[in-house]
């Protein structure tokens, strides 16, 4: 009985709590690209110790307009989209190098973003209703 109180209690908390982490989501219709800006650093301390993606997440999520964000293990890149009216790269670097003391920028590009995994996102019920209408 107490693991059903607490999975209940979760559940409300995220019912609730949701619409507040997509605030400022962009409002997109599903597969409609919008423009966005991509950015790519390097880290060897996060190429050390990829745990700290974690750190980098909750970090970012602090962040308006992040679309995305990537650790390619190939590259050894920190790849990241987002809005630029919404987000700068500069508030962006900021907050990663509070994570991150050598944090390099190697790139910077205009770009376009479709939403993709929407199962993931917090919005995607919301923007499929959208879509509906």
């Amino acid at each position: 009985m107490k693991k059903t109180t607490i999975a209940l209690i979760i559940i409300v908390i995220a019912t609730f709590t949701t619409p507040l982490f997509a605030a400022d989501a962009p409002k997109v219709a599903h597969g409609k690209e919008i423009q966005a800006k991509a950015a790519s650093f390097s880290s060897d301390i996060l190429n050390a110790d990829p745990a700290k993606m974690k750190g980098i997440a909750k970090a970012l999520g602090a962040q308006k307009g992040i679309l995305a964000a990537k650790l390619d293990k190939e590259t050894k890149m920190l790849n990241i989209v987002f809005d630029p009216s919404k987000g700068s790269i500069e508030a962006i670097e900021k907050a990663l190098g509070t994570q991150l003391e050598d944090l390099e920028r190697k790139g910077l590009k205009d770009t376009k973003w479709t939403p993709k995994d929407c199962g993931k996102c917090p919005s995607a019920a919301k923007c499929a209703s959208k879509d509906k209408t």
